[in-house]
């Protein structure tokens, strides 16, 4: 439904240990497929993990870059992507350049989505958000006469970015204001100062 990083690239919630934990997670991966078939990995790991008592472990691997969590760090990215890509395949990767902002992300999708998401539900986007967000579509449908109806999965992303997480999810609430529709849902909550600080909460009586 979204989420967010801060202009340090991390979560308020983690520590630095934590993130190389994570690092050293893909390092490990990395050498294991060298390893075990021969070849170097060229490629992104783009991986989902967890912080608890024990440390930190992996979840699961993702491919999908319009995941919320992608999207937050590509709207960052200020070297060309193709660039990197090409790069990593050529084997002459070098430093990838990302601004130093937060982002926050906040998908628009059918009402019941995740269990029983409302068909076709009609979604309009007005120009106007462009001063304050980028807008995404994902899964959406468009008809011969223009007009744009959901699927049963998320249907676009507002994305903003700026330099501290409340003012970019501020940014973020003000694009969604150009949004309208029937049948349509949005966590409101993400990135909101209060259900940071649950967060933080939540990590220290976890840790």
């Amino acid at each position: 439904m979204g989420s967010y990083s801060d202009s340090n690239h991390s979560l308020p919630f983690l520590k630095n240990n934590e993130i190389a934990e994570a690092k050293n997670i893909n390092e490990q991966v990395v050498s294991a497929l060298l390893e075990h078939t021969g070849h170097a990995y060229k490629g992104i790991l783009y991986g989902g993990f967890m912080a608890t008592r024990d440390g930190v472990k992996l979840i699961e691997y993702n491919a999908r870059f319009g995941d919320p969590e992608a999207m937050n760090l590509l709207s960052l990215l200020d070297t060309d992507f193709a660039s990197v890509c090409s790069d990593i395949v050529n084997g002459n990767l070098g430093s990838v350049n990302f601004r130093k902002e937060a982002s926050v992300c906040k998908y628009i999708v059918p009402e019941g989505y995740g269990s029983n998401p409302s068909p076709d539900a009609s979604l309009v986007v007005d120009k106007g958000h462009e001063e304050f967000s980028n807008f995404y579509y994902a899964a959406v449908n468009l008809d011969k006469g223009g007009n744009i109806s959901t699927t049963s999965s998320r249907a676009g992303a507002m994305v903003s970015t700026s330099l501290t997480i409340s003012s970019a999810e501020e940014k973020c609430e003000e694009g969604l204001e150009y949004v309208s529709g029937n049948n349509l849902f949005v966590r409101h909550d993400i990135a909101k100062p209060h259900l940071i600080k649950k967060r933080i909460k939540n990590m220290e009586n976890t840790r």
